[in-house]
């Protein structure tokens, strides 16, 4: 027979298990060959990779990514929205169509590839109307 306080105290226990364990997840560090890169570069992804909030660590690495042009950062970066982000940025900015293929949201892809290929049809298959909207016009722009 199980009394209330024993139902709470494991339900306590439990909870700080589980604390505990998201805590660890958040402490993972992507790896990354940093032999690759410059001194300063380093030191950037470095101070990244630091970061003690995965949200936070990703954001840094999408942006040091971003800044420093190197699209194979973008894989070290685990939350798929900052990801798909980071790449989205480099392959408009470099237009690059293989980055844009490495992207897994079906709308930022289609963005992407719009923009990069000039190629409106991709941008038609995006659903909400401002974004396809957008993406018609820079693609045009850009190719035109």
């Amino acid at each position: 027979h199980i009394t209330m306080p024993y139902i709470r105290l494991i339900t306590a226990v439990c909870l700080l298990i589980l604390l505990l364990l998201q805590g660890c997840m958040k402490r993972e560090i992507p790896r990354v060959d940093l032999m690759r890169f410059s001194e300063k570069q380093r030191e950037i992804i470095v101070e990244c990779i630091n970061h003690r909030n995965l949200e936070d660590r990703d954001s840094c690495l999408m942006h040091a990514a971003e800044e420093l042009r190197l699209p194979d950062l973008c894989e070290a970066v685990t939350l798929s929205d900052y990801k798909d982000w980071c790449y989205r940025k480099i392959a408009t900015e470099e237009m690059n169509l293989t980055l844009c293929g490495k992207i897994r949201d079906t709308t930022i892809r289609n963005y992407c590839m719009g923009i990069v290929s000039g190629n409106t049809d991709y941008c038609r298959r995006i659903g909400k109307s401002d974004v396809r909207e957008l993406c018609i016009r820079k693609a045009r722009e850009l190719h035109s």
